[in-house]
């Protein structure tokens, strides 16, 4: 993931934010105290994330890659050279290496997640790495919006902005 990939996922994360607020009544409504009113400096912000979001979004898009077991060995390749095809730094391959054979738990991921923005980007990120239609994947993604705390009408704002293929369950 290099910066055009965090501007995407940025990107849909305030569409479906966007959507998940005017469903809630209109933008004159308050929302959840979990989901504060944000505008879209605030997506913006998280293009260039510190080292720490960025492995954490790794994590969440590996945890989800492998929601329905572990990679075998021409997925694992196929994943290794599209990463290095599409990624410049050594420290992030390095990383990335690490990553693919130890996935998180939804749980341990939501732990290490700050509240807000990241929250919404992370789950973004899991319904576009996820596989759709994989009973694993599914179970995967709500249990990430659970331990998240994302209400159910993002959720599926989120999922509607990802295309028909990534639809909720």
């Amino acid at each position: 993931l290099q910066q055009r990939g965090f501007a995407v996922l940025s990107e849909l994360a305030w569409l479906a934010y966007q959507r998940y607020r005017f469903s809630q009544q209109g933008p004159q409504q308050p929302l959840p105290l979990k989901v504060p009113r944000l505008d879209k400096q605030h997506f913006q912000g998280v293009v260039e994330p510190a080292a720490a979001q960025h492995k954490l979004l790794l994590q969440t898009m590996i945890s989800a890659v492998h929601a329905n077991g572990p990679l075998t060995p021409s997925r694992h390749k196929a994943f290794w050279r599209q990463a290095v095809a599409s990624c410049t730094s050594p420290s992030i391959l390095n990383a990335l290496r690490e990553l693919l054979n130890a996935p998180l738990a939804a749980a341990e991921l939501a732990a290490d997640a700050p509240e807000g923005i990241t929250r919404i980007i992370m789950y973004t990120a899991a319904v576009l790495a996820a596989e759709p239609g994989e009973r694993g994947s599914e179970l995967f993604l709500q249990g990430l919006a659970a331990q998240l705390q994302l209400p159910l009408p993002l959720t599926d704002a989120l999922h509607s902005v990802t295309g028909p293929s990534q639809s909720a369950a």
